[in-house]
């Protein structure tokens, strides 16, 4: 069964945008998956949005990135890399923005349900990069690396750029797949109900509103207006940094109905029952083909919403980095049953703001991509 999508909270160019991507998912795939040996290689930390595995030929694979599409090769000298002549197994490049931490941070390691290639691999360092190379682990992932049985001790961080005389890559399973799609298949699959095995549903909170309001950031102007909008209508608020991971996915469970902004937060999704309700209030127009992955595989029946005016000449040049202006418009009211509100003061602060930001980027000519507002 598919996912079902209510769209008539959309303009009719942006539904139909949705309604031909959300065409592309189809269920699980059923691939055969390798663990390839692609020789003499370069590991290469996350640098400038750059990293992964480099071939001593100078070859990049770009499976080797935490996303597909977003790196490229760059330039690496044997004399200024570090020498090891030692065969290992790269398990990915970890991006511990939490959404990312059950999609592409698990994509490469669906052979720990493969008892042979396991096996394999055992007496082997099991090497990782991360992006922006950060050097702490979050304890969150280590929860979620220990639920899927992976012995951390064995884990290796490669911080610096370094030459191994073997480097062994796994296929994906959470694949980024065109500009629109992204496929998954059925050892992606067992990864999440491995992760949420075992952990029981709490169904004391059946429809939920999980808030962001929390994080302070100045990237989400208008967050807690939209929160307690859905407060009235009979959604309890809560904020997921209050609660530990197993107490999260208990929630999101045990719950029938959930709503939150699209991106990271609403990726939680994954952990509900088949078919339950999701409301998804768009921060910008852009298509987030992990939610319609994500709705796919749990057979959602979605309500898209777009709340925005995320002037975008102001924002990042990447769209899903913000900063992002919502408010309460007319399709949101319709919904909520309640009156429409647009907060002139508030939105001419918020383009003051994010021009003055745009514009001190600039002049020290800092990547917008990577700076905090």
């Amino acid at each position: 069964m598919s996912a079902i999508y209510n769209l008539r909270y959309l303009n009719k160019v942006e539904s139909a945008a949705i309604r031909d991507a959300a065409r592309m998912y189809n269920g699980a795939l059923d691939l055969k998956l390798k663990v390839r040996n692609i020789g003499k290689a370069y590991v290469l930390p996350d640098k400038n949005v750059t990293g992964g595995i480099i071939s001593e030929f100078g070859a990049y694979y770009d499976s080797s990135y935490f996303s597909r599409g977003l790196s490229k090769s760059r330039w690496v000298s044997r004399e200024c890399a570090n020498y090891r002549d030692e065969s290992v197994l790269y398990v990915g490049m970890f991006n511990y923005t939490w959404g990312h931490c059950f999609t592409d941070n698990i994509k490469m390691l669906w052979f720990l349900f493969d008892s042979d290639t396991r096996e394999k691999f055992d007496g082997m360092k099991w090497v990782y990069t991360s992006a922006g190379n950060k050097t702490k682990m979050p304890e969150y992932f280590k929860w979620i690396l220990d639920k899927l049985g992976v012995d951390r001790k064995r884990l290796e961080a490669i911080s610096e750029d370094t030459f191994f005389t073997s480097v062994y890559l796994p296929d994906e399973c959470f694949i980024k797949a065109g500009q629109h799609r992204t496929i998954y298949t059925k050892e992606y699959l067992r990864l999440i109900d491995k992760i949420s095995d075992g952990i029981v549903p709490n169904i004391s909170l059946q429809k939920i509103y999980l808030s962001e309001s929390s994080a302070r950031s100045k990237k989400n102007w208008g967050i807690r207006r939209i929160e307690r909008v859905f407060q009235k209508h009979g959604y309890t608020v809560i904020d997921p940094q209050n609660y530990s991971v197993e107490q999260q996915i208990a929630i999101y469970k045990g719950c029938e109905v959930m709503a939150s902004t699209e991106g990271s937060i609403s990726h939680n999704a994954i952990f509900m029952k088949d078919g339950c309700s999701v409301t998804l209030v768009r921060k910008f127009k852009f298509i987030n083909r992990y939610q319609l992955a994500i709705n796919d595989i749990r057979s959602l029946n979605v309500t898209y919403i777009d709340a925005n005016l995320s002037n975008m000449p102001f924002c990042s040049t990447q769209k899903h980095e913000g900063p992002f202006f919502l408010y309460i418009n007319i399709g949101l009211a319709k919904m909520l049953h309640t009156i429409p509100f647009f907060p002139v003061i508030h939105y001419l602060l918020y383009c003051m703001h994010t021009l003055k930001w745009k514009i001190k980027c600039w002049i020290r000519g800092i990547d917008l991509y990577k700076t905090e507002l």
